[in-house]
């Protein structure tokens, strides 16, 4: 393809709109050294389309990107660990293949021509207003593609975009009629708050330790972890002319400044200094690790001891990931980075989770029990009251009031709002939260559609519009979820 580019110049400068290149010039966060799959480089299929390793570690990496810029560069592998971000990059990429099923099943195609259009029009790609074929395949190698997989990543967006336009059906005007018909509905209710807080619950030894039993697995130690370990920190040596010159030609490509433009020499200069002296510190790391290895080790190299917990770890979990696949006493790891150091790793120990005893595990499990009780009591009372109740009358409100309700927080009234209006019966039972219920009696009913016209016809038909994709959209990903099934090798 790229031969064709070069002698079909074509190009136009329009903004870039595709996601699948928002990485470009942003560098990539690589989370690799663990080993994913069982069916070739496959972590998962669905229907008849592989999802790769490689395309998760992307998917991963522009995901993790994403949330470091909202956070201030803050957002660390910890973070993402807890925030499950391996997860939610995964859920994209089968959400993405059970579309592409279904283009499949449609035939739906797209031409090389198509493909070349879109990538031509990308700015990241442009010089001087045109499309470059360096620029192209500087961005791509600097970011880890090569440009077949790049152009199947834009073929797959532009192929569920075009089946997306096929799927797209337009507005008529029964739905706004029903739509503008909901949001008038106004009810006049009686309601009272049912909060679990007011509620005691005797704690009995013999109660608290069946409820134990029945999930005391859930209650385990964390493994204990002891390594041994050398420090290498960052080298200061002087580098030569000719050495920073010969890594900037080799190099320039990761060399860039705001605007995603290599650095001239001059600009970069820093940068080569510091990177070659990592790069120094790291062979001099890695020939520690030799000699430890062959057990040469000298004297005067210090050896450091650490004992943590998983949860206290102190490297990243990427290193976490290859220290579990290690042996006690045996290899080292080969050098890693941690902050501005490189460290060698070898484990010492590994103490594995146990589950806990039941004294042990008492301080966690009474607090949960407290509220499963508490829980099941709230229910018990909110079924006793739903026919007696009597508690305070609202005026007449419409699913769009921003009322709130006494005994509630303004997003909590909300929450039993929307809840009360999608509800069939005049008198119900809405859990707000696991500690509080909204009992209610709608007393009267009435349409306000001369008071519900804050929007314009516009920004109504928008709204509808909207409301209706996502609804198609959620019933479209269920039917295909059945109908392609998803074989998960990360499990």
């Amino acid at each position: 393809m790229i031969t064709w580019m070069q002698k079909h110049r074509k190009y136009m400068m329009i903004t870039m709109w595709i996601a699948v290149i928002t990485f470009i010039g942003a560098g990539a966060v690589d989370w690799g050294g663990a080993s994913y799959g069982n069916k070739a480089s496959a972590v998962a299929v669905v229907g008849e389309v592989p999802i790769t390793a490689k395309e998760l570690n992307k998917r991963y990496s522009q995901l993790f990107r994403q949330f470091n810029q909202q956070m201030g560069g803050k957002f660390d592998e910890k973070m993402a660990e807890q925030f499950g971000l391996q997860d939610q990059a995964l859920n994209q990429l089968i959400s993405q293949a059970l579309l592409l099923n279904l283009a499949k099943a449609y035939e739906l195609k797209l031409s090389d021509e198509e493909i070349i259009a879109q990538i031509e029009k990308i700015d990241s790609f442009h010089k001087d207003g045109k499309f470059d074929i360096e620029t192209y395949k500087r961005l791509l190698k600097s970011n880890g593609y090569d440009n077949h997989e790049f152009e199947k990543a834009i073929g797959s967006e532009q192929t569920i975009a075009k089946l997306s336009d096929l799927l797209t059906s337009k507005l008529v005007r029964a739905e706004k009629e029903a739509f503008l018909t909901m949001q008038a509905v106004a009810d006049k209710i009686s309601y009272t708050v049912l909060d679990s807080a007011a509620i005691k619950v005797d704690v009995k030894e013999e109660d608290l330790k069946q409820f134990w039993e029945l999930q005391k697995n859930e209650y385990q130690t964390e493994a204990k972890i002891t390594v041994e370990m050398i420090t290498k920190t960052p080298l200061n040596e002087n580098q030569s002319e000719e050495k920073i010159q010969e890594y900037y030609n080799k190099n320039s490509f990761n060399f860039t400044n705001d605007k995603g433009e290599v650095m001239t020499l001059e600009e970069a200069k820093p940068a080569v200094i510091e990177a070659l002296n990592d790069k120094a510190t790291k062979n001099a790391a890695n020939r520690l690790y030799i000699a430890w290895k062959k057990g040469e080790l000298p004297k005067e190299i210090t050896v450091d001891t650490k004992t943590f917990t998983t949860s206290q770890a102190p490297f990243s979990l990427e290193i976490m990931e290859k220290i579990a696949k290690l042996k006690p006493g045996q290899t080292p790891l080969k050098a890693q980075k941690l902050g501005d150091d490189y460290v060698v790793i070898r484990l010492k120990d590994r103490v594995d989770p146990r589950v806990k005893s039941y004294e042990e595990a008492k301080a966690l499990v009474l607090p949960k029990y407290i509220a499963s009780q508490k829980r099941l009591k709230l229910q018990e009372l909110a079924t006793q009251k739903q026919d007696t109740f009597k508690g305070s009358t609202t005026g007449f409100i419409t699913i769009k009031n921003d009322a709130t309700l006494k005994g509630l927080s303004k997003s909590e009234s909300q929450q039993a709002l929307a809840k009360l209006f999608t509800s069939s019966h005049k008198k119900g039972i809405i859990a707000v939260s696991d500690e509080k219920v909204l009992l209610y009696d709608i007393k009267e009913q009435k349409l306000l559609f001369k008071e519900n016209s804050a929007k314009t016809d516009l920004e109504l038909d928008q709204s509808i519009a909207g409301l209706k994709e996502r609804a198609r959209f959620i019933a479209l990903m269920r039917a295909l979820d059945t109908a392609y099934p998803t074989e998960n090798y990360l499990k």
